[in-house]
């Protein structure tokens, strides 16, 4: 499959990212400067549970799953997956329009192999006490405790969900998987 866009896209991207205000971080094993408001994490090499940005985390095979070591190794313990569907619904592939010359298809088995990544660190993260809450009840993602995310956000206050148990993350361990 030709992922490749044209350079009108090319140009249209670019200027959405320079017009985003957020934080943006990248995942890689070399540090380069991306400009104002952008960090980079080190990226592991070895299938591990990182509790340290020091060490840096491994990424796996999908952002998801990288956001997921990310919140591990800020030190959060209850992390909530919004938007991890990792299946292909009536042809769509994703929430937005999805990716120039993508096959649903393709997309299906890719999607199988990320699940494949989450299910192998799930255990593993139950040992060490860390609640993976997953918020779509229709998700393939089926090793984390599933619940609805309206009753959720409609349960819990705002500050119990903007905190994420952050000591100090530079200072704790890491753990290999077992």
């Amino acid at each position: 499959t030709d992922y490749r866009v044209n350079q009108e896209e090319l140009d249209r991207r670019l200027q959405r990212w320079r017009e985003f205000t957020g934080i943006k971080l990248f995942l890689e094993s070399t540090t380069r400067n991306y400009g104002p408001n952008t960090y980079t994490i080190k990226k592991m090499t070895e299938r591990a549970i990182s509790l340290s940005l020091k060490r840096g985390i491994y990424g796996g095979t999908n952002s998801g799953f990288g956001a997921l070591m990310l919140a591990v190794a800020l030190g959060s313990k209850e992390i909530y997956l919004l938007g991890y569907d990792m299946r292909v619904q009536d042809e769509s592939t994703h929430w937005h329009e999805g990716y120039p010359g993508q096959s649903v298809q393709r997309t299906a088995k890719v999607l199988s192999r990320f699940t494949k990544i989450f299910e192998e660190f799930c255990p593993s993260l139950e040992r060490m006490g860390i609640e993976v809450i997953n918020l779509n009840l229709d998700s393939a993602l089926d090793c984390f405790v599933k619940q609805d995310s309206t009753s959720v956000l409609t349960s819990r206050s705002t500050s119990s969900l903007s905190t994420c148990g952050l000591e100090d993350p530079m200072a704790v361990s890491y753990t290999h998987l077992t």
